[in-house]
């Protein structure tokens, strides 16, 4: 993916960058983490080592929004060798994004669960594992969201139904038939 990256290069209006789609599928740091952080570039500046990443038309921000909008309040002027552009296609984009962001961000529960279901209506035809990786969980995690609601549960009853003697199923049949009749 190195070959999809290009440096530095000033965007038209640093100030008025906006962050990219991709980059606002994860949130913003909390309070404390964000304090942190402008207090870290007030006392020793804006590393250089790391840039704030650029990509699409109009350039918007993929990664480095809080460094920014640090930077901004701060009253920091950015120079060219601040910011990298990124130029390979969505995809990639999102790739890079998740690979920055997912060691970086601690995530709730229900922010992973909420970033693996937006993945999932984004890529239906991807495999559990691809989503795994491209949201930072485990495949469990992913299978328990992209199976059909109740799945589980059938899955379970059949494997109970399977296991049953045939004098029970005759039973469950007999107690439940009619109820089952009237659902269909």
């Amino acid at each position: 993916m190195l070959d999809k990256l290009i440096g530095p290069s000033l965007p038209p209006d640093p100030a008025q960058l906006r962050p990219h789609p991709i980059a606002n599928e994860y949130p913003m740091m909390d309070v404390h983490e964000y304090e942190g952080l402008k207090a870290s570039i007030k006392e020793g500046g804006f590393h250089e080592s790391d840039p704030i990443w650029l990509y699409g038309d109009p350039l918007m921000i993929l990664d480095g929004r809080n460094r920014q909008r640090a930077a901004n309040e701060l009253g920091i002027v950015l120079t060219a060798k601040c910011y990298r552009t990124f130029t390979g296609t969505y995809e990639e984009a999102e790739a890079f994004s998740n690979a920055k962001n997912g060691h970086r961000r601690h995530l709730t529960n229900t922010q992973k669960e909420e970033r693996v279901k937006a993945y999932i209506a984004k890529h239906p035809n991807m495999g559990y594992r691809e989503v795994a990786r491209a949201c930072g969980v485990s495949h469990n995690t992913v299978k328990k969201y992209k199976e059909p609601p109740g799945e589980k549960d059938f899955k379970k009853f059949k494997e109970t139904w399977d296991n049953l003697s045939d004098e029970h199923r005759a039973r469950f049949v007999k107690e439940c038939g009619p109820e089952l009749r009237a659902l269909l």
